[in-house]
């Protein structure tokens, strides 16, 4: 390859996204924590019996979306500042997916005690997870502490 001028083309590079190959997600453009939460993601997603339809492409776009807004980990779209800005960004599926992933960080970003200061339970702490049932409650209509 060759190029007349190389910091025009390390720029270029650098915002350029990705080819698109079938059946390929690349995740090498993401910060090391947002990829580590997605390949995790992937993963716990695989592992379930009761999970929702994730495309690749929906998959695709979620990495587009977090690159390009200069994500640098799901749970910055969990602040509630955010998800208004969110909903008229992306579309349906990617909102889902990043739900589940949340979802299922809830016990490695938060302690038990944590979680009740953030206004919820979470029932993965204690090793119970109800039959048809996600793994938090909220619990901010609780008037006692």
């Amino acid at each position: 390859m060759t190029y007349g001028d190389e910091k025009a083309f390390r720029a270029w590079c650098a915002t350029a996204e990705p080819v698109t190959q079938p059946g390929l997600v690349n995740l090498h453009c993401l910060p090391a924590l947002l990829r580590a939460e997605i390949q995790w993601g992937l993963h716990a997603h695989a592992q379930s019996a009761q999970h929702s339809e994730w495309t690749t492409n929906g998959i695709r776009n979620l990495v587009r979306y977090c690159w390009r807004g200069s994500i640098t980990s799901l749970m910055d779209l969990h602040d509630a500042d955010f998800k208004d800005l969110t909903r008229k960004q992306m579309d349906s599926e990617v909102r889902k997916i990043i739900r589940e992933i949340i979802n299922g960080l809830r016990c490695v970003y938060y302690s038990p005690s944590d979680t009740k200061d953030a206004g919820f339970l979470e029932t993965d702490h204690f090793g119970r997870r109800f039959k048809n049932a996600q793994s938090n409650f909220d619990i901010t209509a609780v008037s006692q502490r």
